[in-house]
């Protein structure tokens, strides 16, 4: 409940669940947080292994979320 009760968590966690994001995509959709935050929850999320990062192969050779 700590991960998910900071600010901005659930939002990023419920955008994820509609698919892969990247980051721009990330922020477009959550209009008000800036990418500091952005990437402040990303992290976190990550780090306990709620959201998984990974790169895309060539072409598209983008990380997404």
């Amino acid at each position: 409940m700590e991960l998910i009760g900071e600010r901005w968590s659930l939002m990023i966690i419920r955008e994820l669940m509609l698919g892969v994001r990247r980051f721009s995509d990330l922020r477009a959709s959550l209009p008000g947080i800036s990418a500091k935050v952005l990437t402040e929850r990303l992290g976190s999320l990550e780090e306990a292994g709620a959201v998984r990062r990974e790169k895309l192969p060539p072409p598209a050779n983008v990380q997404v979320y």
